[in-house]
């Protein structure tokens, strides 16, 4: 399956967390969220995937536009046009099997919306970040927001995965209801690379 906007080795981790959704979850509807949608490629391939394993999926998407106006991915999606900031409440709490932070990348933003969307996530569900791979250097893609001489203000998503408790620690990130299930991405490629973590409680 095709994701959009990422190496191709960030493809099977995808495939490998969408089965474990599969696997955890084997009965029901599953939903699934996505901040930071852009044209709808991710949204879609999530979508598509989880429908050849059989399953109904009610996919919401999440985009403030500012990229591009952002299309529906596919009909009957769930497209909420906003700053994630501001439209989170609009997510019920503990009601998404699956949500994808692939939004704004700088470090204020990538720990935000960890901290506003990782209680609509269901116990055992999987919340995963985009764009956190150790090779991504420094100055890596300025976000807009912020100025551009401070290197926070351009891709910093694993630095925010590690100030959040999330990363390098068992015991943090255990007593903080999170279990580290994937940090993969592509040594040859400068950017990409996804963490996925499992919701403990």
């Amino acid at each position: 399956m095709t994701y959009g906007w990422m190496p191709e080795h960030d493809y099977r981790t995808m495939d490998k967390i969408l089965n474990l959704v599969c696997e955890t979850f084997h009965e029901g509807i599953l939903n699934t969220l996505e901040l930071g949608v852009r044209d709808g490629r991710t949204s879609r391939g999530i979508h598509q995937y989880l429908k050849d394993k059989g399953r109904i999926n009610f996919h919401t998407g999440i985009d403030n536009n500012n990229d591009i106006e952002t299309p529906v991915p596919f009909e009957g999606c769930n497209l909420i046009i906003g700053n994630s900031m501001e439209v989170y409440n609009q997510i019920k709490n503990s009601s998404q099997h699956f949500c994808f932070i692939d939004a704004c990348h700088n470090y204020a933003m990538t720990m935000i919306d960890f901290l506003l969307y990782s209680a609509k996530v269901k116990v055992g569900g999987i919340l995963a970040f985009h764009d956190t791979s150790p090779n991504i250097k420094p100055f890596t893609d300025y976000q807009g927001t912020g100025s551009k001489e401070d290197p926070d203000n351009y891709i910093s998503c694993r630095k925010a995965v590690r100030k959040l408790g999330l990363l390098d620690n068992p015991a943090v990130y255990f007593s903080l209801g999170w279990n580290i299930i994937f940090d993969e991405y592509d040594e040859a490629f400068p950017t990409g690379g996804i963490i996925a973590l499992k919701k403990l409680h």
